[in-house]
């Protein structure tokens, strides 16, 4: 084997500077490695942490088909050439393979018609980093120059390594701050939309009550109107109330003190104190049972199943035309029940029901101005989380929207 003109050292140096990624620096590596002292074959190794072994990064000299083998004798090889310079970071040479034992010469090395090997361990600041590994066909050991040749050649390896590593630990926690950055920022945004929102849905409702209660004291106000006005704040009332217990049932939920009160509830009970409570509501509004499950009872708990029923047919109602049917319907699933609610409303796009259980968010919907904080559907999807289940949405052009949740038969408190 010939020694390589120390001049090489600054075309080298050169070369593994002008590496654009780590797997082209490895390739550059074992290129130059093998020529630098006019080897056969050349493996440039990374070393794996997690794995405790050594992986081909790049060869050069090598049939590229042979790389998933060798890979596999890496992992399992303890005592070869290349776990010996790792370990006692020094180069090590095989000046003839033959003379060694299967347990420290892969066969494949022989197979291949390689005849000696030497390994320069690459690390940094005593951090392994890998190995590069040259073969020849021929039985030869190292001159002088050659060891010092390779232990610069080493240096030069593992200090570009340490730095594609380190350009690649940058970037990859640059992105990561960069999508915590947006995540902040869209946060954000959601919070002053948020805030914009509740302040407009808590003004009007106090607004209104403020304006009726006022109009109230008017000695000559007609007993129509009187009624019409305490009617009105009984509404406005009521839709303040909501917007309040949505916000408290936010806080709750998560901060994780939501108690749960179990017991045995009959599912048919359960929705048609649903469909009364909204007829009130919606006294045009045909709401249609169809229990078909054969289960009659639940055990959990009724309050929460009560206002995930309660949401997700008032949305219904809000989303879609005021004489148009809303289905509630009951299905045996696997291991519980699953309910459904369905309007004939506008559909549904992909993007929509993506984000129709997030929090804050509300439906583009010009024909329907429809009121809220946009918690609504969030809650509903904590509390079905809360019981045990899942919920899902199912919709199309000319389908109508379709919300359906799964409960267990038996809920345990945890």
């Amino acid at each position: 084997m010939l020694s390589a003109p120390i001049a090489a050292i600054g075309r080298i140096t050169r070369n593994l500077t002008a590496a654009d990624s780590l797997l082209e620096l490895l390739a550059t590596s074992a290129r130059e490695g093998a020529e630098a002292l006019n080897a056969r074959m050349a493996l440039a190794l990374l070393w794996n942490a997690g794995h405790g072994a050594l992986e081909i990064g790049a060869t050069h000299g090598m049939d590229p088909d042979l790389v998933p083998a060798l890979n596999e004798a890496l992992r399992v090889e303890r005592e070869g050439i290349a776990q010996e310079a790792i370990a006692r970071n020094q180069i090590q040479v095989m000046a003839d393979l033959a003379t060694h034992p299967p347990s420290v010469v892969l066969p494949e090395w022989l197979a291949m018609g390689l005849k000696s090997a030497f390994a320069v361990p690459l690390s940094f600041s005593g951090k392994p980093l890998g190995v590069l590994v040259l073969f020849d066909d021929r039985p030869h050991a190292l001159s002088a120059d050659d060891r010092d040749l390779l232990a610069t050649l080493g240096s030069l390896i593992s200090a570009a390594i340490h730095h594609a590593q380190l350009l690649a630990l940058i970037a990859e926690r640059t992105a990561l701050l960069e999508e915590a950055n947006a995540g902040l920022e869209e946060a954000n945004r959601l919070k002053n939309e948020f805030v914009a929102i509740a302040s407009h849905e808590l003004r009007t409702p106090m607004t209104a009550i403020k304006g009726y209660a006022t109009l109230l004291q008017e000695p000559d106000l007609s007993p129509e109107d009187q009624a019409d006005a305490v009617r009105i704040v009984g509404e406005q009332t009521d839709r303040l109330t909501r917007i309040l217990d949505e916000l408290l049932d936010l806080a709750t939920l998560e901060s994780g003190r939501m108690p749960l009160i179990l017991s045995t509830v009959d599912i048919t009970v359960a929705l048609e104190r649903t469909r009364t409570l909204l007829v009130r509501k919606y006294p045009d509004r045909p709401i249609e049972l169809d229990v078909r499950s054969g289960i009659d009872a639940l055990q959990t708990d009724s309050d929460k199943l009560e206002q995930i029923l309660l949401n997700l047919v008032d949305n219904a109602c809000k989303y879609s035309a005021a004489d148009a049917p809303i289905t509630l319907s009951v299905e045996t699933a696997e291991g519980g029940l699953e309910i459904r609610v369905h309007n004939d409303g506008p559909g549904l796009s992909e993007a929509e029901q993506a984000k129709m259980f997030d929090k804050f968010h509300r439906l583009d919907r010009t024909l329907h101005q429809a009121r809220g904080t946009g918690l609504g559907l969030y809650i509903t999807r904590q509390l079905v989380d809360l019981l045990g289940g899942s919920i899902r949405v199912e919709s199309g052009e000319d389908l109508g929207v379709t919300v359906a949740f799964s409960l267990p038969i038996r809920l345990t408190a945890a």
